[in-house]
């Protein structure tokens, strides 16, 4: 009788030990939630004060509309990002480039504090100007509390993202 209980427990033992390494195995990374999406801006609207262009990106829900970390770069020059907001200092006045977000789209904004409505941002930098957007899980965000969020070459390399 002892040998059959010895061997039930064993056996017991061996089954918890394999469900909790699945279990484990299971569980999904945060870095795969990273999401993002480039893209090429080849004209902006007008709508006064300001040019814009809007982004589609489905990552952002009602759900996680609160708790993800939405990032926005852009570039004029190959594998060069730079984190938005960003300010272009001019002698007397300045370009200012934001964003702002709702579910499923980023509005990335580019506004001239001069007295005319001044150039859209293709027409001011003299190429298309490229977009990336990075969404991030809360939980991603929460893991990596060393990360620079503004420096999109950390970021890329940190979440394995592609162009």
């Amino acid at each position: 009788m002892k040998k059959v209980y010895t061997t039930s427990f064993t056996l017991l033992f061996f089954m918890i030990s394999l469900f909790l390494t699945n279990c484990e195995d299971a569980q999904v990374d945060p870095a795969t939630q990273v999401k993002s999406h480039t893209f090429t801006v080849t004209s902006w609207y007008w709508s006064t004060p300001h040019h814009y262009i809007n982004l589609s990106v489905p990552e952002i829900t009602a759900s996680n509309l609160e708790s993800a970390g939405v990032m926005v770069y852009y570039s004029t020059q190959s594998n060069v990002w730079t984190s938005v907001p960003y300010t272009v200092y001019g002698t007397l006045h300045n370009y200012y480039m934001g964003f702002r977000y709702t579910p499923g789209n980023v509005e990335v904004s580019w506004l001239y504090d001069g007295p005319s409505s001044g150039s859209d941002p293709n027409t001011y930098y003299g190429v298309n100007v490229k977009c990336k957007v990075v969404v991030v899980p809360s939980s991603a965000k929460a893991a990596n509390p060393d990360l620079d969020w503004n420096n999109y070459e950390d970021v890329s390399k940190r979440f394995d993202l592609k162009e």
